[in-house]
């Protein structure tokens, strides 16, 4: 499929069944997928004690309920012993089932809940606000008929849409003849152990894999609530499917990092007996009437935490605590692993490993010199030529092309610009299921000045990973420059405080959203954060003083760019910043003049 025809499910396919449809009108119609989750023997439960099985049902719906919640899903409709569920993304349905099922599988015996089947199917469907219809949801509760107990059944309609999404070891049970069901169904069980290790497609064998990632389950001290094992279990289990979507990491299977004692004295030795790199450790604890999450990344190679964090959340709020701590945490871990693993090279610069791809997206990200971004373009080559079909490397290199149009490296911009789109097309085509080919295709496609392609990757890159910075920070720039900078202040600003590791274009955009809001005094604490600004800053910089009537300031950081750039003038920044109407862009090119900077 085009990168240019990828479905959309955006707000106007939401939109419920008009309340005037009248009988024989064509209803509107949404692709969605369904999950259709049902309790195994319920009769037997409530016949054996219905006292106990009402709490057990209770408890277990409640829980279901909230990892559909959690994973970006609505619940439509619930009896007694099922329960059916839409989403928009097919992996966040099976990344639901997954959860379920795997939270069952590890609970402990005092808070065991009830066993389910779960189907899941893709399609168009009939809503009305509250309920869904159609064949896609008759489909989805006969697949969930065919489900082992425990297990999840999926379609052929899903397993074609989440693609290399998720890491699923399938069973094919072939094409089924379903009750009611006239075209027989191709049908796939997910194996026991289906989250065993996310493997990006250019992974070798280890020497060319990125680390090795455990997550302990979380500890409880003190004397934590009863009902804080369960949630510390669950918020690991959340932890480690969230990482699962960072492709580059290589993430412990739940029942293998679930089996890991949390309270080891020797969690190095612990980490070596399962060959992880980094260890994620964990614990809750009550402080008066909130608690404590705290979290912490263990570097195994020298037993030295590479990163520490605590959270105070209300008991109240466990639901939105959970949430919380899980985006946070994913977030930061990522951003702290990768400024932390080393980015040795070999000699020769042709193994695809994911340290080279590392070094060169650092040496893109800093935007300091047109030699690093050379450097970057040829050890990319190198893995390129090793593995053509590596979508992380064909992300990077379209991004160097649009770095250097962005800081003036570029002797054919309208040439870089087009090389950077093609890059970024080729990466989308090699893995169509990758969040950050999307979101590299979403930016390049900004500066194209296709905005529709912008926001539909842009979006599915969030749908893909809600929890990466980079693309939450591109997400801010496009809302920037189609005429929202407020809410794309409110975007970067979250990406900055979920990755406190963040390369400075973060604080660049962030400082031009807020400027382009008129929140000059915003814009230039935010400006000013950055450590070693380079001329791209310092342009912003000096509109944003002029803005705010400081003209010595201003003054002094164009003098700074025209020294190092003499050529550069205001018609150069109109070219290459993408505003969509003229009008949005004016803000800046009068701070720029009040500067002092040419024409």
């Amino acid at each position: 499929m085009s990168p240019f025809t990828l479905p959309v499910t955006g707000e106007a396919e939401q939109a419920p069944i008009p309340a005037n449809t009248t009988a024989g009108a064509s209803l509107p119609r949404r692709l969605a997928s369904i999950l259709h989750a049902d309790i195994v023997g319920f009769s037997r439960l409530t016949a054996d004690d219905e006292d106990t099985a009402y709490h057990k049902v209770h408890k277990g719906m409640a829980f279901v309920v909230e990892t559909i919640e959690n994973h970006d899903g609505r619940v439509c409709d619930q009896t007694g012993d099922s329960l059916l569920a839409l989403f928009s993304s097919a992996a966040d349905a099976v990344a639901a089932a997954l959860t379920i099922q795997q939270q069952q599988r590890t609970a402990h015996d005092h808070v065991t809940l009830v066993r389910f089947r779960i189907g899941v199917n893709l399609g168009d469907v009939i809503e009305d606000g509250r309920q869904v219809f159609g064949h896609t949801v008759n489909v989805a509760a006969r697949l969930q008929a065919l489900a082992p107990a425990g297990g999840v059944c999926i379609s052929e309609a899903v397993r074609t849409a989440i693609g290399t999404a998720l890491p699923l070891k399938l069973n094919l049970l072939g094409d089924k003849k379903l009750h009611n069901i006239a075209e027989p169904v191709r049908a796939y069980v997910i194996a026991a152990t289906p989250m065993a290790a996310v493997r990006s497609p250019y992974r070798r064998t280890d020497p060319g894999r990125g680390p090795t990632v455990a997550v302990l389950p979380f500890a409880a001290l003190g004397t934590a609530p009863a009902d804080s094992r369960p949630l510390g279990d669950g918020l690991s289990i959340d932890i480690i499917t969230a990482l699962s979507r960072y492709r580059q990491l290589f993430v412990l299977a739940p029942h293998t990092s679930m089996s890991l004692p949390s309270n080891s004295n020797d969690m190095t030795g612990t980490a070596h007996r399962v060959g992880a790199d980094y260890l994620i450790a964990g614990s809750i604890e009550p402080i008066g009437s909130h608690l404590r999450f705290s979290v912490q990344l263990i570097e195994t190679r020298q037993g030295a935490y590479a990163w520490a964090d605590q959270f105070d959340l209300d008991m109240s709020q466990l639901i939105l605590a959970r949430d919380r701590v899980t985006k946070r945490t994913v977030a930061t871990l990522v951003g702290a692993i990768e400024g932390d693993h080393p980015v040795a090279v070999d000699d020769q610069g042709t193994a695809a490993t994911y340290q080279t791809l590392l070094k060169s997206k650092r040496l893109v990200y800093r935007m300091r010199d047109a030699g690093d971004n050379q450097i970057a373009r040829t050890l990319l080559s190198s893995i390129l030529h090793a593995d053509p079909a590596c979508a992380p490397a064909l992300a990077v290199l379209a991004l160097s092309h649009l770095t250097g149009v962005l800081m003036s490296w570029s002797r054919a911009p309208a040439q870089d610009l087009v090389q950077g789109h093609a890059a970024a097309a080729r990466a989308l085509e090699m893995d169509s299921g990758d969040y950050l080919a999307h979101g590299v295709f979403g930016i390049t496609s900004l500066w194209q000045r296709r905005y529709a392609a912008a926001r539909i990757h842009l979006s599915q890159a969030l749908t893909l990973n809600p929890n990466d910075a980079d693309t939450l920070a591109g997400q801010g720039l496009y809302l920037t420059f189609t005429g929202e900078p407020q809410r794309g202040a409110e975007c970067l600003r979250a990406a900055l405080e979920r990755n406190p590791f963040h390369p400075g274009w973060y604080a660049w955009a962030c400082g031009l959203a807020e400027y382009n809001a008129q929140q000059f005094e915003a814009a230039l604490a935010t400006l000013l954060s950055i450590a070693e600004p380079t001329r791209f800053h310092r342009r912003l910089l000096a509109a944003t003083h002029a803005q705010l009537g400081d003209l010595t300031s201003a003054g002094q950081h164009c003098r700074q760019v025209m020294t190092e750039v003499p050529a550069y003038r205001i018609t150069d920044t109109v070219r290459t910043q993408p505003y969509q109407a003229p009008e949005h862009g004016t803000l800046l090119t009068e701070g720029l003049r009040l500067a002092g900077f040419p024409e």
